[in-house]
């Protein structure tokens, strides 16, 4: 006859001061899988994606037309945009805005409901986790004739400079520049150039008018490539159909619906013998679907029954 096993009994301590309390940076640094899911490729390509969708993020809201990214290493990346410039005026909590923003955890202006219709993230996570995770992570903001510069290691910031009266910096009247150097001591390896010229230029696609250049230091990458997109998804799928196999021409459908802004181009073709969908919500790729897919995929169905019958 099986016996209930028991639990054994252990003498540790579990009161108040066992309860540890971890702060910023250290809380990411000590379990970064929890936010980045792996410190490899994937997660090298999270860190890169989390800093340029906050120059998508100005663009979104029409304040930026052109995001330049240069990879001088690889683990190491320069975002810049001709955005307004991230603040870097005192916050209330006395620190520098740019200490709050990119060294803190949960902070950000998406927290306002009446300012997040486009956003491409939510909970003022991400770039304070890249910070954590970068043995080197400097952020110069331009802001008309002032510029703000802070750097951090390993999420620790180090200095903090202010300048009112800054030199001109040719086609940057203002704009945030993003240089990070991923700490080698936490990833295993690192995302290749292919991957990362993918993720751009998908971003251009979703984001009609918007132009994204990239540089790379290796080899591959020496060449400067460049997107700009009038109709992104309508040319997206020039990217997976053969123009001589299209049944038809590109249809393009958009709008919006309840602050919900939707875009779809579809076509028909000899060439899959099944669908290929790629779907994205807020800049993101969603491989493996959603409600967006089974609403349209029903949607064309329910008329194309009806059409037929």
């Amino acid at each position: 006859m099986a016996t209930k096993p028991t639990a054994t009994k252990k003498t540790e301590a579990y009161d108040a001061e066992s309860i540890k309390q971890l702060p910023f940076p250290e809380c990411v640094r000590k379990r970064p899988q929890i936010y980045l899911s792996n410190l490899d490729e994937y997660g090298s390509l999270t860190c890169l994606r989390e800093i340029v969708n906050n120059s998508v993020d100005e663009f979104l809201r029409g304040y930026c037309t052109m995001i330049n990214v240069v990879r001088v290493s690889q683990n190491e990346f320069i975002v810049a945009d001709n955005g307004r410039g991230v603040p870097f005026d005192k916050h209330k909590s006395g620190k520098n805005a740019l200490e709050v923003i990119f060294g803190e955890l949960h902070s950000g202006r998406n927290f306002d409901a009446n300012k997040t219709e486009y956003t491409t993230g939510l909970n003022g996570v991400g770039a304070s986790c890249v910070n954590a995770v970068s043995s080197k992570f400097v952020v110069t903001s331009r802001r008309e004739k002032s510029e703000g510069r802070i750097e951090f290691n390993e999420g620790l910031k180090k200095t903090v400079k202010v300048d009112t009266n800054a030199k001109p910096v040719k086609g940057y009247k203002s704009g945030t520049s993003v240089n990070f150097a991923l700490d080698e001591t936490l990833f295993e390896s690192y995302v290749n150039d292919d991957e990362v010229i993918k993720l751009l230029r998908e971003t251009a696609y979703l984001n009609n008018g918007l132009e994204i250049t990239y540089k790379g230091s290796l080899a591959a990458s020496s060449e400067l490539h460049r997107w700009k997109f009038e109709h992104g998804t309508e040319e997206f799928i020039k990217e997976f159909v053969d123009p001589k196999k299209q049944i038809v021409k590109p249809i393009t459908v958009s709008g919006i619906d309840k602050d919900v802004k939707v875009e779809i181009s579809f076509t028909w073709t000899t060439d899959f013998r099944d669908e290929d969908i790629h779907s994205f919500t807020n800049t993101i790729r969603t491989s493996e679907g959603g409600v967006h897919v089974t609403g349209f995929k029903r949607t064309v169905s329910q008329y194309f029954t009806e059409y037929v019958k």
